[in-house]
């Protein structure tokens, strides 16, 4: 069999595979999550050569973290650059009208920012996998479930609990970045014992750290 016959057909079992594992009925766990991420992953890496310029990056960049216990390497980390680049932007405007330039404070909030919004707020990673199930013709129940119990819910709660106590280190010397790290706070939300409070606390190379907490509920 050829390489390209045989990429074909592992593309085919994967697609299957996403098709036929995602029912509203099934219980999510932290294998499912791994099952699923892995297999987004390869399509990406078999559809999307120039991730640097691609629409994946967030799901590329969270696949790669829940898939280690330790992630480390260097690859497209380049997605952490964004509230930097923004950091510089904010300070070109500023001093281009006789402001005063932001301090390194105000630099850490842009990065705790991204990091819960863009990032951990999940709304990015389910606009991509929609986007690449459109693109491969795939309609589950995963993005179609968005209910506040629903499977979408399931699955990005088990993503977060399995990215718990998993750091993710910096390698690129040139990033204001050092580390991530999310722990899961002992509080928990009365009215729903689903819901739990993380924390990411963000370590920067300067030696300082800055934390936030957000829910880990079933909104988006």
């Amino acid at each position: 069999m050829s390489l390209d016959k045989y990429l074909a057909l592992k593309k085919t079992h994967t697609l299957q595979g996403i098709q036929e594992y995602m029912r509203s009925d099934i219980e999510i766990d932290e294998k499912d999550v791994l099952y699923l991420m892995t297999s987004f992953r390869i399509l990406i890496e078999q559809d999307y050569y120039n991730l640097r310029n691609s629409d994946f990056r967030t799901l590329w960049f969270l696949a790669n973290w829940c898939l280690h216990n330790h992630k480390n390497r260097e690859d497209y980390q380049d997605i952490l650059d964004a509230p930097e680049n923004e950091f510089i932007e904010s300070n070109k405007v500023r001093t281009g009208k006789g402001q005063p330039a932001l301090d390194e404070s105000e630099r850490k909030g842009f990065y705790l920012r991204y990091i819960v919004t863009d990032i951990m707020g999940l709304t990015k990673l389910r606009e991509q996998i929609i986007s690449i199930m459109n693109d491969n013709g795939i309609i589950t129940d995963l993005i179609k479930d968005t209910k506040r119990d629903g499977l979408w819910a399931k699955f990005k709660r088990k993503l977060v609990e399995r990215l718990v106590l998993t750091p993710y280190s910096i390698k690129d010397s040139s990033s204001f970045l050092e580390m991530l790290i999310i722990e899961k706070s002992s509080d928990m939300k009365e009215a729903n014992p689903n819901t739990y409070i993380r924390e990411i606390t963000v370590f920067f190379k300067n030696g300082e750290h800055g934390q936030i907490a957000y829910l880990d509920g079933s909104e988006s």
